[in-house]
């Protein structure tokens, strides 16, 4: 206990004497004490001044320093920079503008219109770019570089029918004395002129040009059509005329004697 009231002694005085001799030095002004407390805190301000001069110049450097590869960055941008030009076209600077040159087969201001673009392919058609071109993927029914040909357009209906697409496929509107799915039935078609008559279309209708012995619209009438043969006479066609069997006591071409 003695010691450590010792201590405690001789701390406080020492503790005394830097105070006291603190109050001489500031009681002095120009104590050589008080002048060199002055240095030293002159020395550790300029100390501070400088460090937050060359902090602040550090900053102004990256400032500037960022500001100017901004500025570098923005001069080096040109209107081509973004790559306007779609499609492979090449871009040229045009002023404060550009200008797209296409490769065959797109255009627009970005070379953005392919060869698709324009509805190439006619009648619901499915169009695939082809590299400058286009290939076109038709319905049923359709046919050409462009699906242009309808079921209609090589003309399928017979003499003068009057097509119409129905869908996929077509229907024929046939003129009177025509039928068949294209018309092609004719008024001759069926063989109208009998007995080996000769038909010919004549407009809508047919005429019968019949073999020597036939007569008729449709060469109905055979040489025995008229019943030639008189008297109960029986007629056989021969050819193109007619023989009469005459019953008895009759004679003559047609029976017509006794």
């Amino acid at each position: 206990m003695e010691t450590f009231r010792e201590y405690d002694e001789l701390f406080k005085e020492d503790q005394e004497t830097k105070d006291n001799k603190f109050r001489k030095i500031w009681k002095n002004p120009n104590s050589i004490d008080m002048q060199n407390s002055r240095k030293r805190c002159l020395r550790r301000f300029g100390t501070l001044l400088v460090t937050i001069t060359t902090f602040l110049g550090v900053l102004l450097i990256i400032y500037y320093g960022v500001s100017s590869s901004n500025q570098i960055a923005e001069s080096q941008e040109t209107p081509c920079s973004g790559d306007p030009c779609l499609h492979n076209g090449t871009c040229t600077v045009l002023g404060n503008s550009f200008n797209c040159a296409c490769v065959d087969g797109y255009n627009g201001i970005h070379c953005e219109e392919t060869p698709c673009s324009w509805d190439s392919c006619l009648n619901n058609g499915t169009c695939t770019v082809l590299g400058n071109s286009f290939n076109c993927a038709c319905v049923d029914g359709y046919n050409g570089t462009q699906c242009e040909e309808t079921p209609c357009s090589r003309d399928p209906c017979l003499y003068n029918g009057t097509c119409t697409v129905l869908g996929n496929s077509f229907s024929c509107a046939c003129l009177d004395g025509y039928n068949g799915t294209q018309c092609e039935e004719t008024p001759c078609f069926r063989d109208p002129c009998l007995h080996n008559g000769t038909c010919t279309v004549l407009g809508n209708s047919f005429n019968c040009a019949c073999v020597d012995g036939y007569n008729g619209t449709r060469c109905e009438e055979a040489p025995c059509s008229r019943d030639p043969c008189l008297h109960n006479g029986t007629c056989t066609v021969l050819g193109n005329s007619f023989n009469c069997a005459c019953v008895d006591g009759y004679n003559g071409t047609q029976c017509e004697g006794c």
